[in-house]
């Protein structure tokens, strides 16, 4: 793995910050803003260390929920771009004691306020899709190179399978594949299934 040996063996020359618990949500017309702390916030001398990550929820179009994570936004942008079709959407957002929910058409992330553990889950109507828990949604730091990275796990259930990503030259179904993905804002993501589906730094072998 990218960032990690196993499933929670961190590797020594990668420093990770975890998205930990929710501690502060700001809510406007159409987004959801949700600041994580990288640490179990107990006290205020909590919040001296940790680092921490802004998740943005948005819906470019209907049934269609866009999922934005940060840490010290700010970097240079890198060609090429692409425009992205989007529609005006109105999206709902309702808050309760336990929960923040992000609502476009029968989609919707419900998003834990629990002081325990972040977890964001994912719904299509009633049913559940997936989640993203506790040592999902990371930020990765490389000790070596200085370089950063973005990591993030969403669960599957046995038998389910990811497929296409806008590749087509290998397997349709991704499951335990190796995906090299190119982002303009030079950040890679990793996800995990049954085996493992990464998406990798192609200029990672390069730097080593």
């Amino acid at each position: 793995m990218k960032f990690t040996n196993g499933y929670w063996l961190i590797r020594n020359n990668f420093a990770m910050t975890y998205a930990t618990q929710a501690i502060r949500i700001k809510k406007t017309e159409k987004t959801l803003h949700v600041l994580t702390a990288g640490i179990h916030v107990r006290c205020r001398g909590d919040m001296l260390g940790g680092g921490t990550l802004d998740v943005t929820f948005t819906a470019p179009r209907e049934n269609i929920i866009r999922v934005q994570v940060t840490h010290f936004a700010g970097v240079r942008p890198k060609e090429p771009r692409f425009e992205t079709y989007e529609e005006e959407v109105q999206p709902e957002i309702a808050e309760t004691e336990k929960e923040v929910v992000f609502r476009s058409g029968r989609l919707s992330a419900h998003v834990s306020k629990s002081m325990e553990q972040w977890r964001v889950d994912y719904y299509d109507g009633e049913k559940l899709l997936t989640s993203s828990e506790y040592h999902s949604m990371g930020h990765a730091k490389d000790k070596s190179t200085g370089k950063t990275y973005m990591s993030e796990s969403l669960m599957l259930d046995v038998g389910e399978c990811v497929y296409g990503l806008g590749e087509r030259f290998a397997a349709y179904v991704k499951n335990g594949q190796l995906q090299s993905y190119a982002y303009m804002d030079d950040f890679a993501s990793q996800f995990y299934s049954g085996p493992r589906l990464a998406f990798e730094d192609p200029e990672e072998d390069k730097r080593a």
